[in-house]
């Protein structure tokens, strides 16, 4: 299923894919416990980073405005926790251990998908990479 937003808090479980006019895709498991993300690398002219291709605890996800005219910027229109097609998001995750929380500002969302199946989540992720977030965290969930 297609979705033009994605609200975190209230989304069926599911895994969600986040399709932009980058080759890269980020995906997003809604599941019970902690959101994970997953920034699933596209081809060889998108940009390689550290931690492409695995699950991630989602710490934080920002809809940013429309930013076609940035001076008609509206700070309220700076939205946690949703998707939007038309926007930028800011994906922040934790790496664990000592590291920093590491963050992307992805292109514009094209298209939402999901809940994924299996066989699409499957021919979304890095052949390297787990089809499943870790176990879910209940601690670190977004509650609504």
């Amino acid at each position: 299923m297609t979705h033009t937003t994605l609200h975190l808090v209230t989304a069926e479980p599911g895994v969600y894919a986040v399709h932009s006019t980058s080759p890269t895709v980020y995906l997003i498991d809604t599941r019970p416990g902690r959101p994970y993300v997953m920034r699933a690398r596209g081809g060889a002219g998108a940009t390689r980073f550290v931690g492409d291709g695995e699950w991630w605890p989602l710490v934080e996800l920002i809809s940013y405005p429309d930013l076609s005219d940035p001076t008609a910027i509206d700070r309220e229109d700076f939205v946690p926790d949703v998707v939007r097609v038309g926007r930028r998001h800011r994906y922040t995750w934790d790496p664990g251990l000592l590291f920093d929380d590491q963050w992307r500002l992805a292109r514009a969302a094209e298209h939402v998908d999901g809940p994924l199946s299996a066989e699409d989540l499957a021919a979304l992720t890095p052949t390297d990479s787990p089809t499943d977030p870790p176990a879910s965290d209940p601690e670190g969930s977004i509650t609504p």
